[in-house]
């Protein structure tokens, strides 16, 4: 059989004897398939293929969705916050959003990174990232370790955002391998390679990405709540308004009172209560700290 014969979602082989390691795939579009499994580097990833290759085709076919699902809006639901990623990392955030504007956009968040051309950006905040030909050096793999700028955090809000970031890539990631493969319905399998045979088989979905993130989520605010009351209690001045009203009171967006408070610039509070929601734009800053800065 033909590859423009087969139907959407029917998985092939090639018709290669390789003592169970022949690749495995389904078809995605007239021109792409995903291999499930099998090659040298195992499943993960699509393949181009000629509409009149020559392919053995299997009765399996997997259901796939051509547009966003409902798991994958509930997926930035959770990775929003404001109309703004709930991120710290400044290639993480622009990332994050361009998932969100691109229902296509799959690349990994390297890749990303470096043909946007932010590499020189990230570079000059102190961020750790990827080069073309380079493996010791990866944003991903920085942010994975909870060490962004490549070395531990200093402080005590740079090691909270360290957690916070690592695990909204991990969801980001998962939401790239669920339309890399076509948005498939049900579990999405995974073969790791070693020594150039399988290891293990894997099977993991985006909506377990979401169940492990919202997990990750309570359990990082539950264990800043107490630190973030006595933080309030101890270090707070008495005339703290909120992001919101600190942006109204010097004629700017709650955004702008954001990125200061990223920079450096002004310095942010919780309340007791707020510090269990833990929403950013529940920070609180001081009136006349917001003053002083904008006023110079």
């Amino acid at each position: 059989m033909e590859f423009k014969d087969l139907e959407r979602g029917q998985w092939f082989d090639l018709g290669i004897d390789a003592d169970g390691y022949e690749p495995v795939f389904y078809k995605l579009s007239d021109t792409e398939a995903y291999q499930v499994s099998g090659g040298p580097h195992g499943g993960g990833h699509r393949e181009q293929f000629a509409p009149t290759a020559e392919v053995c085709a299997w009765k399996d076919i997997t259901v796939l969705h051509a547009a966003p699902t409902e798991v994958e809006r509930a997926a930035f639901a959770l990775l929003y916050v404001q109309d703004t990623p709930f991120v710290n990392h400044l290639g993480l955030e622009s990332w994050i959003q361009a998932l969100v504007a691109n229902s296509e956009e799959f690349r990994s968040l390297d890749q990303y990174i470096w043909e946007e051309g932010m590499s020189e950006q990230l570079s000059q905040a102190g961020l750790v990232c990827w080069q073309r030909g380079d493996r010791d050096h990866s944003a991903a793999g920085a942010i994975y370790d909870y060490q962004p700028s490549g070395q531990d955090p200093k402080t005590a809000e740079e090691r909270r955002w360290a957690y916070y970031d690592e695990a909204a890539l991990r969801l980001g990631n998962a939401i790239c391998q669920y339309r890399e493969a076509g948005r498939p319905a049900g579990d999405i399998e995974h073969t790791i390679m070693g020594m150039g045979a399988p290891l293990v088989k894997v099977s993991t979905s985006l909506a377990a990405a979401i169940g492990e993130y919202h997990h990750t989520m309570l359990n990082l605010v539950f264990s800043d709540h107490d630190r973030l009351a006595r933080a309030l209690r101890d270090n707070a001045p008495d005339d703290l308004i909120s992001q919101t009203e600190a942006a109204e009171l010097v004629g700017i967006t709650p955004q702008a009172i954001n990125n200061a408070i990223r920079q450096g610039r002004i310095r942010s509070y919780y309340t007791t209560e707020d510090a269990v929601s833990h929403r950013p734009g529940d920070r609180m800053v001081s009136r006349s700290e917001v003053l002083r800065v904008w006023q110079s």
